[in-house]
């Protein structure tokens, strides 16, 4: 019995194991999707001015200081964006356009436009932009 017991726990401590690697290399590479999305959802100089009307008509808040955002009015941005929505009213004014964060885009030689994202909203960053490779792309050149 002791033997049994010895051969469990060198058998144990082998670590037997069977690993079948294999490397394929393809070409061309498919490039991933890459998105692209600012950190902070809202322009802000575009959102205070509606956002404060639609805060104060309310009686939420009642400020008009648009240097300063506090939490009490930050609880308050769920609320107006989907009044706007229900309203029809656009809030793609509030979001970075890809224009102003794309500077340059260049993909397998080839220069790439804004009309080579797809656009989509997120509920952290706001408007984001994805670059798919495998998309037929505008630019040509």
């Amino acid at each position: 019995m002791l033997y049994f017991v010895v051969q469990s726990i060198i058998a144990y401590f082998n670590y037997p194991t069977q690993t079948s690697v294999s490397f394929y290399d393809e070409w061309p590479q498919n490039f991933p999707a890459v998105t692209i999305c600012n950190n902070s959802p809202f322009v802000y100089d575009s959102f205070i001015g509606s956002f404060l009307n639609y805060t104060n008509s309310l009686n939420l808040t009642h400020t008009n200081d648009t240097t300063e955002f506090s939490f009490q009015q930050a609880r308050y941005i769920r609320d107006f964006l989907i009044y706007k929505l229900n309203r029809n009213e656009s809030v793609t004014d509030f979001y970075y356009p890809l224009e102003s964060m794309l500077i340059k885009c260049i993909f397998n030689g080839m220069n790439c436009s804004v009309n080579d994202f797809i656009q989509f909203v997120s509920p952290v960053y706001g408007v984001c932009y994805t670059f798919n490779a495998k998309v037929d792309h505008t630019s040509k050149g």
